[in-house]
């Protein structure tokens, strides 16, 4: 939409025309009049993202790994993880992965806090722990007549 490139999924259209973010406007700005928006977005996204999975035969996972070890992203992150459960998604929140941890043995760096090879240990660990303890629902292959839709999530289109 800033640059002139039509949004072809109408719900998110709205939501963009209902926030007021037009042509030629910053990012900066659109993207603070699209904030308060963020769970609606992350709402029709997830269950296009649920409903085009269980139509496939898949399962969706969500996957959470904390930004930080602490922060804002924690109600962010709640919100999300809520809106993923809502949309079908398996969800497998790895948020305490690091926790009674000394945070600086797992960072690369004191300027580079991505994970070290023993941060990357313990989060696939957490991870295969997860798929292990929801191993019936994420290896199972769902029938998608079984699939539950939330009639009032219109399905994905394009503007033609």
């Amino acid at each position: 939409m800033l640059k002139g490139i039509d949004i072809p999924y109408g719900p998110l259209r709205d939501i963009v025309a209902k926030a007021g973010v037009i042509k030629g406007m910053t990012g900066t700005e659109a993207r603070q009049r699209l904030a308060p928006y963020g769970n609606d977005i992350l709402t029709y996204v997830y269950a296009q993202i649920g409903e085009r999975a269980r139509k496939s035969g898949m399962q969706a996972i969500w996957v959470f790994l904390p930004p930080d070890i602490q922060g804002a992203w924690q109600q962010e992150a709640a919100d999300a993880q809520r809106i993923a459960e809502t949309a079908g998604f398996t969800v497998l929140n790895l948020e305490d992965v690091f926790k009674g941890m000394d945070n600086s043995k797992l960072i690369l760096a004191e300027w580079d806090h991505h994970p070290n090879a023993r941060g990357h240990e313990l989060i696939a660990d957490r991870l295969f722990e997860g798929m292990l303890e929801k191993r019936n629902r994420i290896f199972s292959v769902p029938s998608p007549q079984a699939a539950v839709v939330d009639p009032a999530v219109k399905p994905l289109e394009t503007k033609q």
